[in-house]
């Protein structure tokens, strides 16, 4: 079973590097972005896209 890594900012700078490097790895991806990114489409092959806010949570 693979362990899951909720990605936070995953359609920026930092957070798209981090979810393109780990979804080369054994780990499965939970991606979180806020949905105004242009490129969301771009992160669907790396794992599930999920649109949230987390000043919402």
């Amino acid at each position: 079973m693979n362990k899951l890594l909720l990605v936070t900012g995953a359609a920026g700078r930092i957070g798209s590097y981090f979810a393109r490097h780990h979804g080369q790895s054994d780990y499965r991806l939970r991606l979180m972005v806020r949905g105004d990114e242009k490129n969301i489409n771009a992160l669907d092959d790396l794992g599930e896209v999920v649109t949230c806010d987390l000043s919402d949570v």
